[in-house]
């Protein structure tokens, strides 16, 4: 548990507030993986993402990965919101629905907010939510998943279930 938590904070760090990120990520092709790799004294961080969602506009970026960070054999996986908007949404619990089992809500404690003034004024947030053990095998096994950190719901499609599938498999 003690490196899975030493994981999780240099994932933040390493990674955080990169607003760039987020515009790249956004002219992603969906279930697009990209790696990024960072260093520090304890060895190397990897960070896959797989693109699951993205809404593109003039006022804004959001976009919704599932991740892998890896140091070494500890490994975690989450879901990320990254927004990039005109205005605050306030990001901090993500609900999902596997198949037709209840909705379990993920939480972010201490999301990452910060705002952008290199052309216009844009807010970021970043929430980063971690995932089960018990919930990676459902996902595994699924046949239908939606999640929520707004409205309306994102149903995420057969398409994106293979790719989550294939991604969670490697």
């Amino acid at each position: 548990m003690k490196n899975l938590t030493i994981l999780v904070v240099l994932v933040a760090v390493v990674f955080a507030g990169c607003m760039s990120t987020n515009e790249n990520r956004a002219m992603s092709a969906l279930y697009s993986i990209d790696t990024q790799t960072g260093q520090d004294i304890r060895g190397t961080i990897t960070v896959d993402s797989l693109l699951l969602w993205k809404n593109v506009g003039m006022s804004g970026n959001k976009i919704l990965t599932l991740e892998k960070a890896s140091m070494g054999s500890v490994s975690q996986y989450f879901f990320v919101v990254d927004c990039l908007m005109q205005k605050w949404i306030f990001v901090d619990s993500l609900m999902i629905k596997i198949d037709n089992s209840n909705v379990v809500t993920l939480k972010d404690n201490s999301p990452i907010r910060e705002t952008d003034r290199r052309n216009n004024v844009y807010v970021h947030e970043v929430g980063k939510f971690a995932i089960s053990d018990e919930i990676i095998e459902q996902l595994k096994n699924c046949n239908s998943l939606i999640l929520q950190f707004e409205q309306p719901p994102i149903t995420i499609p057969a398409e994106g279930i293979k790719a989550i599938k294939a991604f969670l498999n490697k």
